[in-house]
């Protein structure tokens, strides 16, 4: 007869069970990080080419770095810092 409680076999599979949802869960909620991460660089990269385009219509040329377009820095840094843009003149 069971006073209550669990016994050794039903805590061993409930062990295994949250270990196996775990080693599905992690790598998924990694790819979430490196996900975003991405879109901040993508956004900061539309950014930068919007006022390049911008900065074309006024002045008939592209500009040869993010201080000419309004940027304090000579490199814009996404969010957390994972990327870095910045700006080189072409020949």
């Amino acid at each position: 007869m069971k006073d209550g409680g669990f016994s050794l076999i039903e805590l061993m599979i409930v062990i295994v069970i949250v270990a196996i949802l775990a080693a599905v869960a992690v790598p998924l909620y990694m790819n979430y990080g490196k996900e975003a991460r991405r879109t901040a660089a993508v956004n900061a990269l539309h950014t930068v080419a919007s006022r390049e385009e911008g900065y074309f219509s006024r002045f008939n040329q592209y500009a040869t770095s993010l201080t000419q377009l309004g940027y304090a820095a000579s490199a814009v840094t996404t969010k957390g810092g994972y990327y870095q843009v910045s700006l080189a003149a072409a020949s």
